[in-house]
């Protein structure tokens, strides 16, 4: 049996390159999004909103967490893990694209089965994803931090699991028998489960690997600050 998101994820991943009736399909992908739940589990839950152009995107919430909760011991200290501040406020949930950004009809979008956006300079895609509103989450898209990006390499330690991904031309190095759809860049989330952060159908997939990926911060140029 399956669940709400499985539901979700088979109708995006199956479903979609077959549709001939799109107003039938959204009706389908809506009923799939009702009959979830509207709480999010411990370590993350995956939810679907929608851009002012009306297309999907998908977006993985993690609670607020401690540093504590990731590491217990204190090695890496203690209170809020800073992934979840904001402008010096402090966050409930961090929405993180469950995919990786793609641009569909002149708009960013993390959706399923895409080539995803390459060959974007770093100020071009702050400014592109800057311009890509999300009604239902209320904001625009953002490009991950290095807090954000530190945030999931350590959850998936907390869950000890090493995701998998297309570092060897559209398969994983580590298991030549997981490939996805294409060759330098593979469609997202192609690979399966094993490229999530969780190894879920829910989580946030091709993080190993596939294209490289801007995270927004400081950094370096012509030995300047930005």
């Amino acid at each position: 049996m399956t669940t709400p998101i499985e539901n979700i994820v088979n109708l995006y991943n199956v479903a979609k390159p077959l549709v001939d009736n799109r107003a039938a399909y959204d009706a389908q992908i809506d009923a799939a999004i009702a009959a979830m739940s509207g709480r999010l589990s411990p370590f993350g839950d995956i939810r679907c909103f929608t851009t002012a152009g009306g297309q999907p995107s998908w977006f993985y919430g993690i609670p607020q967490m401690t540093w504590e909760q990731l590491r217990p011991g204190g090695e890496l200290g203690t209170g809020i893990c800073e992934a979840f501040i904001e402008a010096g406020v402090a966050k409930s949930t961090l929405w993180i694209a469950a995919y990786p950004a793609s641009m569909v009809d002149g708009e960013i979008v993390s959706q399923p089965g895409v080539i995803p956006r390459t060959g974007r300079a770093l100020d071009e895609e702050i400014a592109e994803c800057a311009n890509t509103e999300i009604v239902g989450h209320k904001g625009k898209h953002r490009l991950m931090s290095a807090w954000d990006w530190s945030l999931l390499m350590h959850l998936a330690i907390v869950s000890g699991y090493q995701p998998l991904g297309n570092t060897n031309y559209g398969k994983s190095h580590v298991n030549p028998w997981l490939a996805g759809r294409g060759t330098s860049a593979t469609a997202t989330g192609s690979m399966g489960k094993a490229s999530a952060h969780n190894n879920s159908n829910a989580g946030i997939f091709d993080l190993v690997g596939n294209v490289w990926e801007w995270l927004q911060g400081m950094y370096l140029q012509d030995g300047q600050i930005h």
